[in-house]
């Protein structure tokens, strides 16, 4: 039998290679270091080919292999993640498990200088369906504004415009230094809840004893049901700290907000809602939004 013993090889004109000078073993390709040396890589290759979709994964110990779960044909949509499909045989996009809270943080000191915030569903997660939204919670961390100001939040329609009209009442109980504070009061038909209910304004970003608002609210976006039902619904708890200008020791307030007597309560937030500080500008402190999901 004839054989042909060479050290290198070379198209005419073109580069030289240098061949190995043992066999690499079953499925282990030939690969070049950059420079015309050429090697059996030490990754073998699987013997045949998987099926559509699947990708190469190794053993660890050098051998490449078809995974057996398949991957989707196609990319997913936003806020989608991998799951196994219902027959265990492949991975597919599907939406976030209901039942969970999905959150976002927004970080004034980078967001830019604005009086107020649209905060839609769509833009935290385009998995939240406004229909299995059980309720949002509002984590606020030193929020301030380059004036003193009153927080108000407003619901948002389907199309991004503000509900500013329909009855809540509020009413409030807290701690001024050595004094008690408490009250009631209501928005008289312009849509909005708004906090701290005191009649004092939170200080402004930079005061000498503290600035902002630190706590937390909780509100519900729907409405529900028929006739009184569906008046009666909406509305917050809350429980804030903060400072105004007359006063080194915060304030601690806690209360809520809900419909105001036999008035109509605003619309269903179904579009999401509108963070609004009554002077000045956002500029200091976070805000993490935290929408709770039905099971199912």
């Amino acid at each position: 039998m004839s054989k042909i013993i060479v050290d290198q090889i070379a198209k005419n004109g073109g580069t030289t290679f240098t061949l190995p000078s043992t066999d690499g073993g079953a499925n282990a390709p030939l690969i070049t270091n950059g420079t015309g040396t050429l090697a059996y890589s030490p990754l073998k290759l699987p013997a045949a080919d998987g099926t559509a979709n699947k990708p190469i994964t190794t053993d660890g110990s050098g051998q490449l292999q078809f995974n057996p779960s398949a991957l989707p044909a196609a990319i997913g949509t936003s806020g989608q993640q991998l799951a196994v499909n219902s027959g265990a045989t492949a991975l597919e996009y599907v939406a976030p498990p209901q039942g969970v809270a999905i959150k976002k943080t927004y970080d004034f000191n980078t967001l830019g200088n604005a009086q107020y915030h649209d905060i839609t569903w769509a833009s935290i997660s385009s998995s939240i369906v406004y229909s299995k939204i059980a309720g949002v919670r509002l984590s606020m961390y030193e929020i301030a504004t380059t004036g003193s100001y009153y927080l108000y939040i407003y619901g948002l329609t389907t199309g991004g415009s503000t509900i500013n009209s329909g009855y809540f009442g509020g009413a409030y109980r807290g701690r001024q230094n050595s004094s008690n504070m408490e009250g009631q009061d209501h928005n008289s038909n312009n849509g909005w809840m708004r906090f701290p209910n005191y009649g004092n304004q939170i200080q402004s970003t930079g005061y000498s004893y503290g600035s902002g608002m630190t706590g937390y609210i909780m509100f519900h976006p729907w409405r529900e049901g028929t006739g009184d039902q569906l008046d009666r619904s909406g509305g917050s708890s809350y429980n804030i700290m903060w400072q105004h200008s007359s006063n080194t020791w915060p304030n601690i307030e806690h209360g809520g907000w809900n419909s105001y007597a036999n008035n109509q309560a605003p619309a269903a937030m179904e579009g999401g809602f509108r963070f609004y500080s009554t002077s000045g500008s956002f500029n200091h402190g976070k805000l993490v939004v935290e929408v709770q999901m039905e099971e199912g």
